[in-house]
C-alpha cells in the first residue's frame, strides 16, 4: 500500500531524483542501462521465458506457501551443463531453457556480457554472482577440457576437485556457498554425498539493493488484503508517503518502486 499526497508533493527524501524532483520512470532507467548486444539479448529473452515457465511450475506446487526463487540462477547453471551435453540431453535443455535459435557459442558470449553487464547496472546496489564447478576427484580426468575452459572462461566459474567421500567435502562446498552469499546460505550440500555424485554445479546471488523510498517500519499496521478469489486475509501492510509512476487496468493496479 503507498500513500501520495493529494498536491503530489513527497514526504520522503530521495536519493534517486530527476532534475524535476521525480523518480526516474522505467524508460529513464533503461536508458542509463548498458547496451547489450544480440547475443546477451538473446539470454535475457531465454531467461525470461524460462522465468516465467519455472515460477509457473513451482507457484503450482506451492500449496499457496510464499517463496523466492532465482530463476537465473537455475538458467545459469543449466547453461553451464549444456556445454557437456549433446544429443536428446542437449535438446532437453535447450528447450526446457526457452534458447529458440541460440546456439551454446552464442549462448556462452551472451552469458559472459550479461554477468559483467549486471555487475555495473547501479553503482547503489550490490548484486554479486558466483559460479563453481566441484568434481569429484579421481573422476575429474575424464572432463573433457573443453567443458572446463567454458565455464571457466564464460561463466567466470571457480573449478575445484574434491574427495566426495571426505566426510568435510560438503563443508568445503557449503563455505563456498556461504562466502558468495555474504552469510545468508551455509547450509547448501548434505553430508553425505551419494556415490552416484560425480559433479556439482552451484549458482550463488547476493543481492543489496535500498529502496529509494524507504518504509517506516513504524508505519506498518495489519488491514484486510483482497486477494484474486474474492476473498480476505488479515495482513501486515507497509506505508509510505511517495510520488510514484502508478498503473491500473479492469484487472489490477500497480506502482513502480524504484
Amino acid at each position: 500500500d503507498t500513500d501520495t499526497d493529494s498536491d503530489g508533493d513527497t514526504d520522503t527524501e530521495s536519493d534517486w531524483e530527476t532534475d524535476d524532483g521525480e523518480p526516474p520512470s522505467l524508460e529513464e532507467i533503461c536508458a542509463e542501462a548498458p547496451v547489450l548486444g544480440p547475443d546477451a539479448h538473446s539470454v535475457v529473452d531465454s531467461n525470461n521465458i524460462f522465468g516465467a515457465n519455472l515460477f509457473r511450475e513451482v507457484v503450482s506446487r506451492a500449496g499457496g506457501a510464499n517463496l523466492s526463487i532465482s530463476p537465473i540462477s537455475l538458467h545459469t547453471v543449466w547453461s553451464m551443463t549444456y556445454n557437456g551435453a549433446k544429443n536428446n540431453t542437449a535438446t532437453e535443455i535447450h528447450d526446457a531453457l526457452g534458447m529458440g535459435s541460440l546456439v551454446v557459442g552464442g549462448l556462452n558470449s551472451g552469458y559472459l556480457e550479461l554477468l559483467t553487464s549486471l555487475k555495473q547496472q547501479d553503482p547503489a546496489v550490490t548484486l554479486a554472482m558466483a559460479n563453481s564447478v566441484w568434481m569429484r576427484d579421481p573422476f575429474a580426468g575424464n572432463i573433457l577440457p573443453e567443458f572446463i575452459f567454458a565455464n571457466e572462461t564464460y561463466y567466470d566459474a571457480d573449478v575445484e576437485t574434491l574427495d566426495f567421500d571426505d566426510p568435510g567435502a560438503a563443508d568445503v562446498m557449503n563455505q563456498w556457498v556461504n562466502d558468495n552469499t555474504n552469510g545468508y546460505i551455509d547450509d547448501l550440500i548434505s553430508s553425505p554425498i551419494s556415490a552416484a555424485t560425480i559433479m556439482y554445479l552451484i549458482n550463488a546471488v547476493y543481492f543489496a539493493g535500498p529502496w529509494t523510498y524507504r518504509f517506516d517500519e513504524s508505519a506498518t499496521t495489519e488491514e484486510t488484503f483482497f486477494n484474486g478469489a474474492g476473498g480476505e486475509s488479515s495482513v501486515q501492510m507497509m506505508h509510505t508517503h511517495a510520488c510514484l509512476p502508478f498503473f491500473q487496468n479492469t484487472d489490477f493496479e500497480m506502482v513502480q518502486l524504484p
